[in-house]
């Protein structure tokens, strides 16, 4: 038997300045009673909880009030005496002694003070408190904040409202405390006053300086912090970063929050070997009907020391929907991506900018799309900027000025589909400098689709009609048939058929479903002379397993293959019989030619051999911590490996993840191949050349622990590496740093080198390069060790 206290509780409802109230007094009155029996219900949280309380319904809450001794003046005061408690809605404050002044709402209290404010806890020796504006102050308190984890001491703490708190002669740090009268925080804040806004997650600092390991590293009259990841306008940390190319570069970001869906970074850059470079980028996003956003980049350099002339880049990026409704029209969209630079060096000389990067073709694409149930329709201009290198000259693409298009659709229940599709394009490019003729000109395709498909759960059936229609009209007779129009029409059809056989079966003293999907697909068109005429937008389609069960061995529109051949392929999976999930696919397909393909791209050769490849791909993942992929292509008339990729990836807990990665593609006519290794990772030092995660969890990494993040591209062939990057991640607790240095081959004859730093207060900011991106684009699967999932819930911390 247990002596518990229960309490008698009484609510009243009273009038108070301002409104009416109620009070509920609850006395202790000792009690005895049995222990809860073994397996009784306990609490259990709920998400009918809400994890803020709305404003306005707390007036409405009544107000509990508990002491060992109460009395007062009905409508005046209350005096509270002994383990006093008083609370409203998720407000809580304990104390030997409150007096409480109804007419005010003030209460005031005395001796080992604490007040729990939705997670924030404040300790102190007096309060004084008006308990529904929540305005007043405590004295010589310590705090705890719940969001930020930050917490300090003051010399008075001023509450201007529930969210608003003003800290006076206080500091502020997120590094836990410590057993023993001498912890010291690693990193520390104190200010003559500290403003905390709880709705913004912002802090403001007058008269402050930050301390790392007691030593005062920054000291400036005022600044302002972000506690939260919310986002706010101000400086945001600077960026220091030495590379081979730009030497020694420091960047000062300045983040402008126009409105809730409109921003601007605007970054100035100090580079020692170029000079000043200016950085803007403008973000907008529309979510109201209807929806637009989109994305605006410069980058400027007025005076490039290295060449003496002006650089710039920007970019232009936006999707969006055109509100026609008064014109009685459907939804139309729109679409940019647009990209230009100032000359052909910028690819080399700014090849990781926040605005093209190392590309080398730069579209200027302006899409009005429009959709009303089967019907789509399209117009669109494309233009190229070609950035041309002497030693590896590319050839310029052909701008689209315009084109048209238009698609009909019918798919019905039956399985029966019918696709229209036209459209004309005007062609234009300038090859002079290549020595290449210019085959200026329009082009008009039309194209009918027939399909019927009958689907069971054994398997599928799918014949096909089709017929493809095009003309040329050209600026200049052809070089080759001394025309200056074409035209070409090409019929027809194929087959696509499967089906599906499962069985139980046991593989690692498991249960498991596997499947066999056969599938065999037949291709019937017939050849039209197409060689001699313009390609402006078709390439070989990669050969791979996507693409083997493919009409047209083409993309685009200018060769249409003429495929008479028979693709057989097969298709076994491993599922999960309990969750479904698939754990082992293997794939195998080819493809046999009944005729020759004879269509080919200009400088092609006709395909002639029977047996294509053979294509093999495999999916493995038996294991939660295990996974390996591979995709292989075999020449049998070779008998040789044409091209295979294998990888793994070991990933037995978090914030440790291997992965290894081979890619092998032979010598082929007009192309080189290649041998590459490949591999990344992020481990803990510690754990070098263990498994065990039991010291991290899902929510940050292990205190005072070291990790290792890298990745090599090895070149095998020319023995020499090609990209590498090698970093360092120390976690403190309260902060961490990170360090990396990094290469990668930007050509053939130039790799550029960097070194990054970083800096980490939990809770505060980052000082230094955004290491975490580049750790990111190089390790799949790489974690940031301060992913924390979303702010903590208020009743953490309930009390």
């Amino acid at each position: 038997m247990n002596a518990i206290p229960s309490f008698i509780t009484h609510c009243l409802r009273t009038t108070a300045i301002g409104g009416a109230g109620l009070f509920c007094l609850t006395l202790a009155v000792a009690q005895t009673t049995a222990a809860p029996a073994p397996g009784a219900p306990v609490l259990k949280p709920s998400s009918l909880l809400p994890p803020l309380l709305p404003a306005q319904g707390r007036v409405a809450l009544p107000l509990f009030i508990q002491a060992d001794q109460i009395s007062g003046r009905p409508d005046l005061d209350l005096l509270l005496l002994g383990n006093v408690q008083l609370r409203r809605a998720d407000t809580l404050i304990r104390a030997e002694r409150i007096d409480y002044f109804q007419p005010t709402d003030l209460a005031r209290a005395r001796g080992n003070v604490r007040i729990n404010q939705a997670g924030n806890v404040f300790e102190g020796p007096d309060l004084d408190l008006k308990i529904e504006s929540f305005e007043g102050s405590i004295t010589a308190p310590s705090y705890q904040l719940l969001r930020s984890q930050g917490h300090g001491q003051a010399r008075r703490v001023d509450f201007l409202s529930e969210k608003r708190a003003v800290i006076h002669q206080g500091d502020y740090t997120t590094c836990a405390r410590k057993p023993g009268p001498s912890w010291l925080p690693d990193w520390l804040i104190r200010a003559d006053q500290l403003t905390l806004d709880s709705d913004t997650g912002d802090a403001e600092v007058k008269n402050g300086a930050l301390y790392f390991k007691d030593t005062a590293v920054v000291r400036v009259p005022s600044f302002a912090f972000p506690m939260t990841s919310q986002r706010r306008s101000g400086l945001l940390p600077p960026t220091i970063e030495t590379n081979s190319v730009d030497g020694l570069t420091y960047s000062q970001p300045y983040y402008w929050n126009l409105a809730p869906n409109r921003d601007v970074l605007i970054t100035p850059r100090l580079m020692t070997s170029r000079g000043l470079n200016l950085s803007t980028e403008f973000r907008y996003l529309e979510s109201v009907s209807p929806p637009v956003q989109g994305t605006a980049k410069l980058d400027l350099m007025p005076d490039d020391r290295l060449t003496g002339t002006t650089r710039w880049g920007t970019s232009l990026v936006h999707q969006g929907t055109l509100d026609t409704r008064s014109a009685r029209l459907g939804p139309m969209q729109l679409g940019l991506n647009i990209s230009r630079v100032s000359d052909d060096n910028y690819w080399k000389d700014f090849p990781r900018n926040n605005v093209n990067g190392a590309l080398r073709l730069l579209p200027a694409d302006a899409t009005l799309g429009y959709t009303s149930g089967g019907f789509t329709s399209q117009l669109r201009t494309l233009r190229w900027q070609t950035l041309q290198d002497a030693t590896t000259p590319i050839t310029p693409p052909y701008d689209m000025v315009p084109k048209v298009g238009g698609q009909y659709r019918w798919a019905y229940p039956s399985g029966l589909d019918v696709v229209l599709l036209g459209e004309m394009t005007r062609f234009q490019s300038n090859r002079d400098f290549l020595g290449l003729s210019n085959e200026n000109g329009q082009r008009m395709v039309s194209q009918a689709l027939v399909a019927q498909s009958w689907i069971t759960p054994y398997g599928s059936v799918t014949p096909k009609l089709m017929l493809h229609a095009r003309s040329y009209q050209f600026d200049q007779a052809l070089a080759a048939t001394g025309s200056r129009s074409a035209s070409v029409v090409i019929p027809g059809y194929s087959v696509d058929a499967g089906a599906v056989f499962e069985r139980p079966t046991q593989l690692l003293a498991k249960n498991w479903v596997q499947t066999l999907e056969p599938r065999i697909f037949y291709v019937n068109t017939p050849y039209k002379d197409q060689n001699s005429l313009p390609n402006y937008d078709s390439a070989s389609y990669d050969f791979n397993i996507a693409t083997i069960f493919t009409e047209n061995a083409f993309t685009g529109y200018d060769r249409i293959s003429d495929s008479h051949q028979v693709t057989t392929g097969a298709t076994s999976r491993v599922l999960d019989p309990q969750s479904g999930a698939e754990r082992a696919r293997v794939v195998l397909a080819q493809r046999y030619r009944l005729r020759a393909q004879e269509v080919v791209l200009p400088g092609g050769t006709a395909a002639t051999e029977q047996l294509s490849d053979t294509l093999a791909g495999t999916n493995l993942q038996l294991a939660n911590a295990w996974s390996v992929d591979s995709a292989l292509q075999y020449s049998p008339d070779a008998m040789r490996m044409v091209r295979s990729t294998v990888g793994g990836r070991y990933r037995p807990g978090p914030y440790r993840v291997l992965n290894l990665a081979y890619k092998f593609k032979a010598d082929a006519v007009g192309a080189a191949g290649g041998e590459f290794v490949d591999t990344s990772w992020q481990w803990p030092l510690q754990n070098l050349l263990t498994a065990g995660g039991s010291a991290d969890n899902a929510l940050g990494s292990s205190e005072g622990r070291w990790y290792t993040v890298g990745r090599l591209n090895y070149n095998q062939q020319e023995s020499r590496l090609v990209d590498a990057l090698v970093g360092l991640e120390y976690d403190a607790g309260c902060w961490l740093t990170r360090i990396a240095l990094d290469r990668y081959q930007l050509t053939a004859e130039r790799s550029v080198q960097r070194v990054m730093f970083q800096m980490e207060f939990s809770g505060m900011s980052r000082v230094g390069s955004n290491i975490t991106g580049v750790f990111k684009d190089y390790v799949p699967r790489y974690q940031n060790l301060r992913d924390n999932g979303g702010f903590p819930s208020r009743f953490g911390q309930y009390e």
